[in-house]
């Protein structure tokens, strides 16, 4: 384990989303690829003590509750600071709910709302 309370194979968060700044590129935007979710999940998994669970699409809606989703600019010199910011929004929410279980949407998602994909579509939903 190193300082962060990652695996030592694993490299700091912020050094992870400053490579994908750079790598993860859509027409000038940033585009994550489905490995970011993973461990932006697991930094999440880290600090709320919830467990990251992809609850399927039919999983019941009244067992679920949703965090506010937000959409963040896909700027690649504000990616870090703006995915961090989420990764404690996020965290925070799930430990004062004591969530036992969190899915997470962090896409850049060719929609027509996001013609140019200059937006990251940040949400989350959890169990208790």
């Amino acid at each position: 384990m190193d300082a962060h309370g990652s695996p030592s194979d694993t490299p700091p968060i912020e050094e992870y989303l400053t490579a994908r700044a750079s790598s993860d590129i859509r027409d000038g935007f940033v585009a994550p690829k489905k490995d970011v979710v993973r461990r932006v999940a697991q930094e999440i998994e880290r600090s709320s003590g919830s467990v990251y669970s992809p609850l399927t699409i039919n999983y019941p809606a009244n067992q679920t509750k949703k965090i506010d989703s937000v959409f963040m600019p896909a700027d690649p010199s504000t990616f870090v600071q703006n995915t961090l910011r989420e990764i404690t929004r996020i965290s925070k929410v799930l430990s004062s709910v004591h969530a036992k279980k969190f899915d997470l949407r962090f896409d850049n998602p060719q929609t027509t709302e996001n013609l140019r994909g200059e937006q990251i579509w940040v949400a989350a939903r959890y169990t208790a």
